[in-house]
């Protein structure tokens, strides 16, 4: 019973059905609190209150998921999305520590990367550029060839640019047309 009421949760989600969908999801937790898709039924059902806009939620949901079930494998990818939840109702500190686990513990490069940048991307939307490039920088230092090599080296040099140091700007972009020049 469980496995279908999952599988059907999830074909609700993949039509953009969230609002049912998350209902599966909650009667999974309710009805089947020792069920194999439990841990899966909690992840899902924040993913779509993320996808369905309700980004408080889904922060608290993503919250829930990771005190509830912290040795998970989906654990940092929680962390990774509550980033975003919380950067979507603007609560910078909270997502910003929340990308801080996901970079300082999770042995995926592509998830730890990424949350690096959207560090980044915070200080950049906040107009601390210094502050922005220092992420950016680690991307570029520690992870030259990771899919975000060339997003961290362009953000540096409009942070540059930003904080009126042209030259700098110059050459940094000069570093991404060199180092990057297949990138779009």
């Amino acid at each position: 019973m469980d496995a279908a009421l999952f599988k059907r949760a999830q074909s609700q989600r993949l039509l953009k059905d969230y609002a049912s969908a998350i209902e599966d999801y909650d009667a999974i937790i309710k009805k089947f609190p020792l069920s194999d898709l439990l841990v899966d039924a909690y992840y899902w059902k924040a993913k779509s209150l993320y996808s369905s806009e309700r980004y408080a939620d889904a922060a608290g949901s993503f919250e829930q998921f990771i005190e509830t079930f912290p040795g998970s494998s989906l654990v940092y990818d929680a962390h990774y999305d509550a980033g975003w939840s919380y950067f979507r109702v603007s609560e910078y500190d909270k997502s910003i520590a929340h990308f801080q686990i996901v970079w300082y513990q999770s042995r995926n490069n592509t998830l730890k990367v990424s949350a690096l940048c959207r560090i980044g991307d915070i200080w950049f939307d906040r107009e601390r550029y210094e502050r922005a490039r220092e992420y950016y920088d680690i991307v570029l230092k520690d992870y030259p060839e990771s899919i975000y090599g060339d997003y961290a080296q362009y953000q540096v040099a409009e942070c540059l640019f930003k904080e009126g140091n042209t030259e700098g700007a110059i050459l940094a972009f000069q570093g991404m047309l060199t180092n990057f020049p297949k990138s779009t």
